[in-house]
């Protein structure tokens, strides 16, 4: 079902076109394949006799060959599933034709869903989220074009909030994307997008800002990473699989391409009466088989132990 405004703009130049569009009750398609990174289509409905989307081949296991020379691969020590977005391609290709007045999207300035279905497909394995609203807003200039929205996501420990926007250029031949997050728990997010396994060791509420600047071909070249922690638990890579419980704390990270890696910017984690401020780098490699492999290096910066027991004297930790 679809609830439609029409543009009188649009009417005006003798055209019929849609301003706004809302959409209930859609399924959404999210798929990530080695080969065409994170893609975007909808998908017909459980039972409708409506002819079938092609379907879309996902390769389970990575190619190794991206691995054999990794200054020819694009966002190299990445994870993989940020590598590549063809989600920024399309986005790029959308805001031209939208910018030239090539098709009826040149008139459309708001996108709604209501009570949609998002489905993340990985080599056929899929999983399932719950996005009861999200509205999307266009503006297209000459020369770029902007689009921001706003989702809600529900979530098995509570709903949170994705903001978005994201900018193409003609000028730059770049996209981009901004995202903000509110009240998610990242081991959430992993559970349901194996590709952010690191994502896993995070079963706290977080709020966070990503900035990622893609190619219009969708090929990443930079991006920033924020997170705020609140208290839950952390598992740390030192620890095996023993969690810690934090109070809370923050993670920086920005990826540098000349370094091939995210650089974790000194970050400050608090337990207790303890505190560690840690920085090094974080990277991600294709092995010989295809499985993604997850290097870490870290060392603390400064911070001090302390136990429980006001009356024992802290350890202050030396860098």
């Amino acid at each position: 079902l679809a609830a439609l405004s029409p543009s009188f703009r649009a009417l005006w130049s003798g055209r019929v076109a849609p301003e706004e569009v809302v959409l209930i009750g859609p399924r959404l398609l999210l798929t990530y394949t080695a080969e065409h990174g994170l893609s975007f289509s909808f998908t017909r409905p459980v039972g409708s006799r409506e002819p079938a989307l092609p379907e879309i081949a996902a390769e389970t296991k990575l190619e190794s060959s991206a691995s054999s020379d990794p200054d020819s691969d694009p966002g190299a020590g990445l994870p993989a599933v940020l590598r590549q977005l063809d989600l920024a391609r399309v986005i790029a290709e959308a805001s031209a034709r939208a910018r030239q007045g090539d098709d009826a999207t040149s008139f459309l300035r708001k996108i709604g869903l209501r009570n949609a279905t998002l489905i993340f497909d990985q080599g056929g394995e899929q999983r399932i989220w719950r996005v009861p609203q999200a509205d999307v807003a266009l503006s297209h200039k000459k020369t770029r074009s902007l689009i921001e929205g706003l989702v809600t996501v529900e979530s098995g420990r509570g709903p949170w909030t994705f903001e978005f926007s994201s900018e193409a250029s003609d000028a730059t031949r770049q996209v981009t994307l901004r995202a903000a997050v509110r009240d998610v728990v990242p081991s959430t997010v992993a559970n349901a997008l194996p590709p952010l396994a690191p994502l896993r060791a995070l079963s706290l509420p977080a709020s966070g800002d990503v900035t990622l600047q893609l190619t219009s071909q969708g090929e990443l070249i930079g991006g920033s990473f924020s997170l705020d922690l609140a208290r839950g638990e952390i598992v740390l890579p030192w620890f095996g699989d023993l969690p810690l419980v934090i109070e809370g704390g923050n993670l920086d990270l920005k990826y540098d391409p000349s370094a091939r890696a995210l650089l974790i910017e000194p970050s400050t984690l608090a337990w207790g009466r303890s505190r560690v401020t840690i920085a090094g780098n974080v990277a991600s490699s294709i092995g010989p088989d295809g499985e993604e492999l997850w290097r870490y290096a870290l060392s603390s910066v400064e911070g001090r132990l302390a136990p429980e027991d006001a009356k024992s004297p802290p350890v202050e930790i030396e860098s």
